[in-house]
């Protein structure tokens, strides 16, 4: 009875072990599921209180700073569309008028003047043939000649030739107008944008131990050299010096 006894126990305690081993092979993977989705979840939970804590600082950053970024940008526009505005209210306006004020003269004269009139000499488009007269200047400074510019009297913004301008380096003045006209050599200077006077021509000024003298037509001219009329054929030389030489005439070749 003993030995039976501890036959049946033994047998059901080996039962229960196995059973044992057997509920534990069952739960064991769903409580590790359920320990790695709990570890998943606290650790989710702790990303997003981090992000919420991250933007919270962020916003407390920025509410330091003050206006933010995108803020700035905006204002940063609106200020200069308003500076344009109102440099086109300053300098726009302005500027339209006098193009329509312009405008409304050249209609009213029936022809648009193409470069602006410089002490009365005008600048037209082309070259005019029915008055057209030469004149020719020589300038020695200390014996040097001083050559005409081939440009003076041009008008390249406009594309038009004053009434008195140069063609090349050959000291002749061109007298070119719609009628007869009887220009002087200040005009001439004036469109040449060179300065002339009894101590300056051109480039060349009067020092100390210097003079001038001037010459019309090889006689000699005492007066302004700015009032000396430019007729056909005209011939004007001024020297600063010493030295000085006597002019010589000048061969126009049928101009």
């Amino acid at each position: 009875m003993g030995v039976r006894f501890h036959r049946h126990f033994r047998r059901y305690d080996d039962r229960s072990r196995h059973d044992s081993q057997l509920v534990r092979r069952l739960v064991e993977p769903p409580l590790q599921v359920i320990g790695k989705w709990s570890h998943s979840k606290e650790t989710a939970n702790n990303m997003g209180r981090r992000s919420r804590q991250t933007t919270r600082q962020s916003a407390r950053r920025q509410a330091k700073r003050g206006t933010p970024r995108s803020s700035r940008r905006n204002w940063s526009a609106i200020a200069s569309a308003g500076i344009i505005l109102l440099a086109l209210v300053l300098f726009g306006v302005p500027a339209l008028g006098h193009r329509t004020t312009t405008s409304a003269t050249s209609s009213t004269t029936g022809q648009e003047i193409p470069g602006k009139t410089i002490d009365g000499t005008q600048c037209d488009a082309g070259m005019h043939v029915d008055y057209h007269v030469h004149a020719h200047l020589t300038i020695l400074a200390s014996g040097k000649p001083i050559l005409l510019s081939p440009y003076a009297g041009h008008n390249f913004d406009h594309d038009c030739l004053y009434w008195l301008h140069a063609h090349d380096a050959s000291d002749v003045i061109h007298i070119e107008a719609p009628h007869t006209i009887i220009p002087t050599l200040g005009q001439f200077f004036d469109v040449w944008r060179q300065p002339l006077s009894r101590t300056r021509v051109a480039r060349a000024r009067v020092h100390p131990g210097q003079s001038m003298k001037i010459y019309v037509d090889q006689k000699p001219y005492l007066g302004n050299p700015r009032h000396i009329q430019l007729h056909a054929h005209t011939m004007v030389t001024i020297e600063i010096g010493p030295p000085f030489e006597y002019p010589r005439p000048y061969n126009f070749h049928g101009l």
